[in-house]
C-alpha cells in the first residue's frame, strides 16, 4: 500500500510539473536575406580553426522593411569543429581567370556562427544586425541563431527590444544560394488564458 501510495504521489508531481504556463511563443516573418559571401579565410588558433566570411551583400524583403546588406563592410566568424567519421569532398570553385580551382575540403560541424550585418533601405534608413548561433555543414549548410535588431528609424524602433530568431540554408562553398530569415518571436499566451500584466493590452497575443 505504502508503495502504491508513493507511486501516485510522484506521478501526481510529475504532472504538476509537466504542466505549462504558457502557449507556445508564435513567430512570424520579418526578413528574408538573399545572403550573398566571399571565399572564406581560415585561420589555425589555439582553440581551433577559425573561418572569417567576407559578407558581399544581399537582397532584403519583408513586410516593414525592404533594402540591402550594405556590401563589403563586415564579415561573419565560423569556428569549425570536425565531425566524428569526417568526411573529405572535392570542391571546385572559380577563379579569376579562366581556370577553376580544385579545393579539398572536410564536411564540418560549425561550433558556433557570428555574424553581423548592416541593413539599409532606399530611404536611408539602416538597421544593425547581430546573428549569434552554430551551423552544421555537409554538402550543404543549415543553421539557426538568435538575432538582436537595432535602428532608430521610424516606426522600426520597437524592433530594439523586440525577441528574433534567424534560421538559414545554403550550399557549401558557395557565395550566393543561401537564405536568411529572421523570425520576429511573440507570445502565445498563457494557457489558463489569463493576461500577461508586463504586456500591454494592445500586444498581438
Amino acid at each position: 500500500m505504502l508503495a502504491r501510495a508513493l507511486v501516485i504521489a510522484v506521478s501526481a508531481i510529475g504532472a504538476l510539473a509537466a504542466d505549462a504556463v504558457f502557449n507556445p511563443p508564435k513567430t512570424e516573418l520579418f526578413l528574408s536575406i538573399a545572403y550573398q559571401v566571399g571565399i572564406p579565410v581560415n585561420t589555425t588558433t589555439p582553440s581551433g580553426v577559425v573561418g572569417t566570411v567576407p559578407v558581399r551583400g544581399g537582397d532584403i524583403k519583408g513586410s516593414l522593411f525592404n533594402g540591402y546588406i550594405v556590401p563589403n563592410l563586415t564579415s561573419s566568424v565560423e569556428k569549425y569543429q570536425p565531425v566524428v567519421n569526417n568526411v573529405v569532398t572535392t570542391v571546385s570553385l572559380p577563379t579569376h581567370s579562366s581556370g577553376r580551382l580544385e579545393v579539398i575540403v572536410a564536411d564540418l560541424s560549425s561550433k558556433s556562427y557570428d555574424g553581423r550585418f548592416v541593413f539599409e533601405n532606399s530611404a536611408g534608413d539602416r538597421i544593425f544586425a547581430e546573428i549569434l548561433g552554430s551551423t552544421a555543414y555537409g554538402k550543404d549548410l543549415h543553421g539557426f541563431g538568435y538575432a538582436k535588431l537595432e535602428t532608430t528609424a521610424p516606426c522600426l524602433q520597437w524592433i530594439n527590444t523586440a525577441m528574433f530568431i534567424a534560421e538559414w540554408q545554403g550550399v557549401f562553398y558557395r557565395g550566393s544560394g543561401t537564405t536568411v530569415e529572421i523570425f520576429h518571436v511573440n507570445t502565445g499566451g498563457r494557457v489558463d488564458g489569463q493576461p500577461i500584466d508586463a504586456i500591454p493590452p494592445s500586444a498581438d497575443i
